[in-house]
């Protein structure tokens, strides 16, 4: 079967000691009850759920942990598998005897023989824009309202390894580890089904295709885990395999997919942990050491979680704003200049910008670009900048500027407007030379103002030719004084 290989040119190997910093949490240094953990998710509070195979679950609040087995809570099973927290911050837990729903107080049990399940094997679940819950079962595909439930492709293990992740376009996925199909759901409620031929994809070994991990980035592009052969990804056109049997046992191995506010791709793999930001690779080798990270969570403020089968959960700190670079602009402004422009470079990692000035200079952004005004009261000082996310603040670059007093025209007067052509047809070209904004409105012999707007120290030119013939006043008016002005249209 012919393959689209892409050998990626760039990959990273960090030193974790001098980026983020990473800890892990076992049985050893914490209240977990297990270090063999299946599942993990964070809900609305922040809070890490953790599922375990033959120990329940448990919830870490930052601090303390709490651990629920069917000795003290309604949990159905002990064999916990993959959690989901919904947008009212239920908490699912899927098992092979069916799913736990807790809402914090109390538990609720949906099995076949209670519920529209088609069997109790619930491998994957996930929610709609709707608010309707998915599940992947080992007997097809079902859709819970909250009352009714729909099953698709109800035959015997067909769709037994369903992973599920919502679209961007509102629609749902589904991958099959054992046929090799990947399916959307869309919101006309019509299934499109890409069988492995269409994708490019070879069985891993003979029976399986292997299909970890599925997830729809923030451009809704949509990558696929094939354990062996590579992370998958798919324009909406074209399938495309990112393959490097130089590495063998890093992103040719992923199992699990998760996509971060700047669309960054985080992979659990066989021995590694890694980053992709569509060009670049980068690697978090042997946090801890195993052989399988079984599944990834983000959390509110960013941080990456990791359950490995043998290690417990690991923590990764969330990535800080990159330091700014140079500010570009004027160093050297005048008192009353009226309006200039400064940019910095795009800071990776940053979710919004925060700019400094001294005094004097009135403007507000939030992003890699602002407006200032400079007013008269405009004082020398550093305009600093720097990147912003829920993290926290990266480092800022600063630019020095000094403020010169102006040219000494400080009164608004007739001697210093000037409005011309008059009569005038199509364009009317109003010039001042006074460093100050001055506002103006445009009026008729009505009294009716027909345009409002606002000049600096220079020529503002305006299209006036829908304006009816007449004679007109502009009114002119700043804190240095006030003039009128008249026009003829023609």
């Amino acid at each position: 079967m012919k393959k689209l290989y892409i050998l990626l040119i760039v990959f990273l190997t960090i030193n974790i000691a001098n980026a983020q910093t990473f800890t892990n949490y076992n049985t050893s240094n914490c209240a977990m009850s297990s270090n063999y953990c299946s599942s993990i998710a964070i809900d609305t509070a922040n809070n890490v759920w953790v599922s375990y195979n033959g120990y329940g679950i448990s919830k870490f609040n930052g601090t303390s942990w709490y651990n629920y087995n069917t000795s003290n809570s309604g949990l159905l099973n002990n064999q916990a598998g993959k959690m989901f927290v919904d947008k009212h911050n239920n908490i699912w837990v899927g098992s092979y005897y069916g799913i736990s729903r807790f809402n914090g107080i109390s538990w609720t049990t949906y099995t076949r023989n209670n519920s529209g399940l088609p069997c109790d094997s619930v491998y994957n679940i996930v929610e709609d824009s709707s608010g309707n819950m998915w599940f992947g079962t080992g007997h097809g595909i079902s859709k819970f309202n909250g009352t009714s439930w729909t099953t698709y492709f109800n035959f015997p293990s067909a769709y037994g390894a369903a992973t599920v992740s919502p679209g961007a376009d509102h629609s749902i996925w589904f991958a099959d580890s054992y046929t090799g199909k990947v399916l959307k759901y869309d919101v006309d409620n019509n299934w499109t089904i890409y069988t492995s031929t269409m994708i490019g994809l070879d069985s891993v070994n003979g029976n399986s295709f292997q299909l970890w991990s599925i997830a729809i980035d923030h451009n809704n592009i949509l990558w696929l885990s094939q354990l062996t052969y590579g992370l998958y990804k798919f324009d909406g056109t074209t399938w495309t395999l990112y393959h490097d049997s130089i590495y063998p046992y890093y992103y040719n191995r992923t199992k699990v997919i998760k996509v971060d506010d700047f669309n960054n791709k985080w992979l659990g793999e066989w021995n590694a942990f890694s980053k992709f930001n569509d060009t670049t690779f980068v690697v978090y080798p042997y946090f801890l050491q195993t052989t399988d990270y079984f599944d990834l969570a983000i959390d509110l403020k960013g941080n990456k979680w990791i359950a490995t089968q043998t290690q417990g959960i690991g923590k990764l700190d969330c990535d800080l704003p990159s330091a700014a670079t140079s500010i570009t602009g004027l160093n050297t402004v005048t008192k009353g200049q009226g309006f200039v422009t400064y940019k910095v470079p795009p800071i990776a990692n940053a979710s919004s910008y925060v700019w400094s000035f001294p005094n004097g200079f009135v403007g507000t952004s939030t992003a890699d670009s602002i407006n200032v005004y400079v007013d008269y009261n405009a004082v020398a000082g550093a305009i600093t900048v720097h990147g912003h996310c829920k993290c926290g603040n990266g480092t800022p670059a600063t630019l020095n500027v000094t403020v010169l007093n102006g040219n000494g025209i400080d009164e608004l007067s007739e001697k210093n407007i000037s409005v011309y052509p008059n009569p005038a047809k199509d364009k009317l070209t109003i010039e001042s030379n006074i460093n100050t904004i001055i506002n103006y409105d445009i009026v008729n012999l009505m009294g009716q103002t027909v345009y409002s707007s606002y000049l600096n120290a220079g020529k503002t030119i305006i299209d006036i030719s829908a304006f009816a013939k007449g004679i007109y006043s502009i009114k002119l008016y700043s804190d240095k004084g006030n003039v009128v002005k008249k026009f003829v249209k023609e």
